[in-house]
Order: C-alpha cells, then sequence, then structure tokens
C-alpha cells in the first residue's frame, strides 16, 4: 500500500470523508483509523474512499468492544449460525466479515490472551461464501445500527 510522495506520510483516526479529504492537502495520508464493526456501520463510506485510494484502513473495535464482544453470538445470531456451520468462533466470522469487506482492512481486535488473539488471527484464513456474506450482510441490514447510519453493509468490494 505504499505510494511515492514528497510529502509527508500520516495517519489519521475518526476522521470522515471530508476530513480525509482536507488531511490529504497538507500530507500523504498512508492509514485511517475509524471504529468499524457489525454494530457499527458509520464508517463505511470512508472505508470506501479509502479503498479506491489504497489506503490502509484500521478498524478499532472491530467487535464492537469488549462488553458486545462476550455477547457477538447472542446480539448476532447469524454471524452464530455461519460459525456453527464452520466450527469457528463467532468472533472469527465478525473479524473475517471486516477483512471481506475490503483488502484494506486490518482489523484491530483488542486481544490480550494468547488464545484469543490465535483466535483472531485464525479469522484471516475464512474465506466468506457469497450465501454466507448475503446472510451477514442481510443481518446487519436489519440492525438498528444499519438503519441509524444509512451505511450499505456491502461495502465497496462489491460483494
Amino acid at each position: 500500500m505504499s505510494r511515492p510522495s514528497s510529502r509527508t506520510p500520516a495517519g489519521i483516526s475518526n476522521a470522515g470523508r471530508r476530513q480525509l479529504a482536507e488531511a490529504q492537502t497538507v500530507v500523504d495520508i498512508v492509514a485511517v483509523e475509524n471504529q468499524l464493526s457489525p454494530w457499527s456501520l458509520r464508517a463505511l463510506p470512508v472505508l470506501q474512499q479509502c479503498e479506491a485510494q489504497g489506503i490502509a484502513f484500521l478498524s478499532w473495535s472491530p467487535l464492537g468492544g469488549s462488553a458486545r464482544a462476550a455477547d457477538l453470538g447472542q446480539e448476532l445470531p447469524e454471524f452464530a449460525a455461519v460459525a456453527r456451520e464452520r466450527g469457528v468462533s463467532p468472533h472469527q466470522v465478525a473479524l473475517a466479515w471486516a477483512l471481506d469487506l475490503s483488502p484494506v482492512v486490518l482489523p484491530l481486535p483488542a486481544a490480550r490472551r494468547p488464545e484469543t488473539i490465535l483466535d483472531s488471527v485464525a479469522a484471516a484464513q475464512i474465506q466468506l461464501t457469497d450465501d454466507e456474506r448475503s446472510r451477514l450482510r442481510a443481518a446487519l441490514t436489519t440492525s438498528s445500527e444499519g438503519r441509524r447510519s444509512g451505511a450499505s453493509v456491502s461495502g465497496s468490494a462489491g460483494h
């Protein structure tokens, strides 16, 4: 994702599309760090902008934070169903979903224990099928967060 530039490379956090564009007038933005999770979809337009420009998108709190992560399978039953079918954890499915949104996405789960770190790393090996992708998208489209944010869950990858 490196691009030659004579300007100083920088990353920004919690930025909207307009802020990203403004920052790009003074520095070479190489990474944007915004919250993106099944419960927080507001950053999808920024992700689309990052993908179009080859900018890394670091997704903080991709499991919705520690309180939500513990209940992920209960709050998002379709994620739990896909996890059961694959024999993996709902957390892995949520991280695989985030990775599937775009090749520029880098989820940053707050993993501290070795087993949690390994669980998170294993998510990168999961390739969602078209059916799974559709089921997860439908589950998020009907969620209250998706309706409030008005964001399209399909992301810019066209899945």
